[in-house]
């Protein structure tokens, strides 16, 4: 062995220093290359960040609706809840609320939840996963207070996996405005029976309390 090391002592260092001269340029070629941008979205209720593979399609002070070049999805809707269910955990409103969805959506099909914890923040929260058609959503549910936030994510099966992790991230990312607001009347002011999840995603004609 020594004398093969002695024999090709060059060769050895010559490969390896080929080897490290390709990795640091593989390395910054992913630096420079990478297009890959994170953007900020904020409002008076929430903050959050994404990546520039998603599009904002549609915003108003309780939805946004983001898209993505293969298909994806993704929907937040910040409801205020009537007095009556302020109080109320969420443990207390999953029902309700998946009772609302099948409701809406007769084709959905319920494969999973759970309940977790949600964001950075490590809010309390449930995760639903349906089906219909060639197509998965993803719901996940946080309550504060009075405010229930509905976070969807919709793609093709084919796409669902491959979106997921940036999906999760922009949710992951989601956290409460610290500003002292009030909600005001162009806020959906409903109770949590009305929840639906329309297939159509046709985000004109949202009606209250319906995630798409």
């Amino acid at each position: 062995m020594k004398k093969f090391l002695d024999k090709n002592i060059k060769k050895i260092i010559l490969m390896v220093s080929i080897l490290l001269v390709v990795s640091i340029l593989v390395l910054l070629c992913l630096l420079l290359f990478n297009k890959s941008k994170i953007k900020e979205y904020s409002n008076n209720i929430y903050s959050l960040s994404y990546d520039n593979s998603w599009v904002i399609s549609k915003e108003s002070k309780s939805n946004l609706t983001l898209k993505h070049s293969d298909n994806g999805i993704i929907n937040i809707k910040v409801i205020e809840l009537d007095e009556d269910y302020k109080y109320d955990n969420i443990d207390t409103l999953i029902d309700e609320i998946i009772y609302g969805i099948s409701k809406q959506n007769s084709d959905y099909v319920l494969l999973g939840q759970e309940s977790t914890y949600l964001t950075k923040n490590n809010i309390y929260g449930y995760k639903l996963l349906y089906e219909y058609k060639d197509k998965q959503v993803m719901v996940m549910i946080i309550k504060d207070s009075n405010k229930l936030v509905a976070f969807s994510y919709e793609a093709g099966t084919d796409y669902f996996d491959i979106l997921l992790d940036s999906a999760l991230n922009v949710f992951n990312n989601f956290k409460f405005s610290k500003l002292d607001y009030k909600y005001n009347s162009k806020l959906d002011k409903v109770k949590t029976s009305k929840l639906n999840l329309k297939a159509d995603n046709k985000v004109d004609s949202v009606n209250e309390y319906q995630i798409s």
